[in-house]
């Protein structure tokens, strides 16, 4: 198994024929925005692997959405790769300007809430107030959620798909 970011898995595939991963049965990938075109690439030289991308900025620990990838004929069809769903102590929120959910299919700003986020920034409370706003979906007193400022929206199976920065 390996955990890295894709920018590291596509210097390993750079360096190395895929037939010496044939030993390799999972890759989980985050830290950054895949490249659908090299993951395709690498899920046809290595067929064996199971791909999970892994979402979440160092302010939700890391880690707030999972997504077991599909195959490399699934990963060919479409130019964005899904971030997936929340785990089960954190909660995903895309909303628009006005703070409120969007529909299936439109973009809106990840907001992410849960167990997971932080409480702000150390000795930083302009940029702690600004980002770290109440959870206004939570049913606990002084939640809190985090603004990424990052753009994404629900597709129809219900995975969250990444769309850049805000």
């Amino acid at each position: 198994a390996m955990n890295l970011t894709p920018s590291a898995l596509y210097a390993i595939l750079e360096s190395c024929d895929a037939r010496r991963l044939s030993s390799l049965r999972k890759v989980v990938l985050g830290g950054e925005a895949i490249t659908a075109v090299r993951l395709t690439e690498f899920a046809r030289a290595c067929p064996q692997v199971q791909i999970i991308n892994n979402y979440g900025p160092t302010e939700s620990t890391d880690v707030a959405s999972v997504c077991t990838l599909p195959g490399a004929d699934e990963l060919a069809r479409g130019p964005q790769i899904p971030i997936g769903r929340a785990l089960p102590n954190m909660r995903l929120y895309i909303l628009d300007a006005y703070g409120e959910p969007v529909p299936t299919g439109v973009s809106g700003e990840l907001y992410l809430g849960g167990i997971g986020v932080a409480r702000g920034y150390l000795h930083r409370p302009e940029l702690t107030a600004q980002r770290f706003v109440a959870d206004a979906f939570s049913d606990i007193p002084g939640a809190r959620a985090y603004r990424t400022g990052d753009l994404a929206r629900y597709r129809r199976d219900g995975q969250i798909e990444f769309q850049g920065r805000n």
